[in-house]
């Protein structure tokens, strides 16, 4: 693409000298004549203020003789190894690029002119003044730029643009056209190498800046840049107890208008932060929409906007299953370990801190159905579909995975006996109970029930002694009573309940709730051992390392110290939260863990 630049140069040197010319071989020694004469040469030609510049493959340059009234005998320009020879006062010579190699160069000019002294020399045209003159001149070849050019964040918060200084004179130049998304700006100072685009907050957008000739040449690109979509960044501070501080870093100045959980909270908000109160407790997270628009109104044009839209992590509380996918949780008392699972990878977290401390993936990458912890050791069991693995210790080194086989092809409930044995309950056509030795892995001893038992709502007692099988409709649940791994005998208790859980601290209690009360029963001869008044909670579970009781009504969590009775902890939850109570750690299955102790009543 041809870049063409005007303008006009006045170069006014004076030379004055008496000369000899040499005309053919016929050539006479006179007498030089007396006195000086003026003489200049006016050029029109591209220039950068200091030079010539070629750049068009052929070049026009118009030239202007004062002699001064004098005759004009020859004008002689040379360049390089090109001549041209004029022979009027007024004229044009032309300079092709494809006959002169890219550089810098001088452009000679010799003028001879008569001495008008009216000798005989004179007369003969032998007698002369000679002028000589010079300018330098680059030769150029101009190609468009590849992403010239260059832009930053200014002092200011906005984003600037900058090219270089093109090589022409001020003479032809005629503006700047900087173009952009829904931007056509013209800037017509010829020094200002640089715009500040106020509408640009972020978005993608291509940017090119060309310079325009009054002449009418056509118009030379300076250069371009492609500018990347750049979101706000948003990051979460959860240290407040009561608030969520959401931080919004944005790439250039601008201001917000934030729409939070279907709401308009903010609009034309300039601060990089701004507090939410928090979410009920497991409440799956609620949409953020950040919308950046420029500082002035006068700048919001078609285009000039950036729409972000964020999952906001708005329960108090730690997110440690992030999938939220129902997570699986498992609480080992010995080592003050949780190990959670919403797929097939398992994390364990040093308690009551919250701090992730390793990973563990299985070979065969199944989801976690449930977890075995051990009361009395570091032992831990992964039940998958068809397979168990076992881990030792908060290392998570993998011991053994057992492979159950067909026809079982559900896990359900698991536990460690104090003499280190997994009991574990598996669903086939009926119900069996197996029992491994952790010592070697091997199968010490299986038997299944005789009537069907819901697999899937099921728990064993800490100690492997009771498994509790509920009704699927919740309208009673059978007892099993093991001793040495095998069953003795089968209770059924006929009752209406929403919920129920073994005590792991003393594995003789079964505590349902049932018509507004808490009710402790013996899990031996299923007698009531005691009461609590507790209207609309049910039985979460009892956490195995405090004993506290955790009970869920509408929309709270409360924690209950069952030795005095005593409401210890209330939280409003999610409706849809499920949540359990572990070393004084609250959880959900949407994957919060929140620390307790601290606002537990003394």
């Amino acid at each position: 693409m041809n870049k063409n630049v005007s303008c006009l140069l006045y170069i006014f040197i004076l030379l004055f000298t008496g000369c000899e010319y040499q005309v053919g071989d016929n050539f006479i020694d006179v007498e030089k004549p007396a006195g000086e004469i003026e003489m200049s040469v006016e050029l029109t030609a591209d220039n950068d203020g200091q030079k010539i510049v070629i750049s068009e493959e052929s070049t026009t340059i118009k030239y202007n003789l004062n002699t001064s009234g004098h005759k004009l005998v020859v004008c002689i320009f040379n360049m390089g190894e090109k001549q041209w020879i004029e022979k009027a006062a007024s004229g044009v010579f032309v300079i092709n690029k494809g006959e002169v190699p890219v550089g810098n160069y001088t452009l000679k000019c010799d003028i001879y002119v008569s001495s008008g002294s009216g000798s005989i020399a004179d007369q003969t045209g032998m007698e002369n003044y000679l002028g000589t003159y010079s300018w330098p001149v680059e030769v150029i070849t101009y190609e468009e730029p590849a992403y010239s050019l260059t832009y930053k964040t200014n002092a200011d918060g906005y984003l600037e643009l900058s090219w270089e200084k093109p090589l022409l004179n001020e003479s032809i130049f005629d503006y700047y056209r900087v173009i952009g998304s829904s931007l056509d700006v013209k800037i017509t100072d010829r020094d200002q190498l640089s715009y500040i685009c106020k509408s640009h907050i972020g978005q993608s957008t291509d940017y090119q800046v060309s310079v325009y000739f009054k002449n009418g040449r056509t118009p030379w690109l300076l250069g371009y840049a492609n500018l990347p979509m750049q979101y706000p960044e948003i990051t979460y501070d959860s240290s407040d107890p009561d608030s969520l501080q959401i931080n919004i870093i944005r790439p250039y100045k601008s201001v917000m208008n934030i729409e939070y959980d279907r709401k308009l909270l903010v609009s034309e908000y300039a601060a990089d932060f701004i507090r939410v109160p928090y979410a009920a407790f497991g409440a799956s997270n609620p949409e953020m929409v950040v919308e950046v628009v420029p500082w002035d109104k006068a700048d919001r044009v078609f285009g000039a906007n950036i729409q972000k839209y964020e999952s906001v992590q708005a329960s108090s509380g730690i997110l440690i299953a992030p999938e939220q996918n129902w997570a699986r949780y498992g609480y080992n008392v010995q080592e003050d370990i949780m190990y959670v699972s919403s797929y097939g990878e398992i994390t364990n977290w040093l308690w009551p801190d919250i701090i992730r401390y390793k990973e563990y993936k299985g070979p065969d990458g199944n989801n976690v159905n449930n977890y075995a912890l051990s009361m009395y050791n570091s032992r831990m069991a992964a039940a998958h579909n068809q397979t168990i693995d076992v881990l030792e210790s908060k290392e998570m080194q993998h011991v053994r995975t057992i492979k159950l086989g067909n026809p079982y092809s559900f896990v359900g409930a698991m536990t460690f006996t104090k003499d280190d044995k997994l009991v574990c309950l598996v669903s086939s056509l009926n119900q069996t109970v197996l029992v491994y030795r952790m010592s070697d892995g091997a199968l010490e001893n299986s038997f299944e029930f005789s009537e069907y038992l819901n697999a899937y709502n099921a728990s064993f007692s800490s100690d492997g002694r009771y498994l509790c099988c509920e009704n699927g409709d919740r309208s009673g649940f059978t007892m099993v009573i093991l001793e040495n791994n095998r069953p003795v005998s089968m209770k059924k208790m006929d009752l209406s309940y929403s919920g129920l859980c073994m005590n792991p601290l003393n594995p003789e209690q079964l505590i349902v709730s049932t018509n507004g009360k808490i009710q402790v029963y013996n899990c031996r001869d299923l007698s009531l051992v005691h009461s609590l008044d507790y209207p609309g909670m049910l039985v979460s579970n009892v956490d195995p390392k405090t004993g506290f009781l955790l009970l869920r009504g509408s929309g709270n969590v409360k924690v209950i110290d069952m030795k005095t009775n005593t409401v210890l902890y209330t939280k409003e939850v999610s409706s849809f939260s499920e949540c359990k109570l572990y070393g004084n750690v609250l959880l959900s299955n949407t994957g919060y863990a929140l620390h307790i102790e601290k606002y537990l009543k003394k």
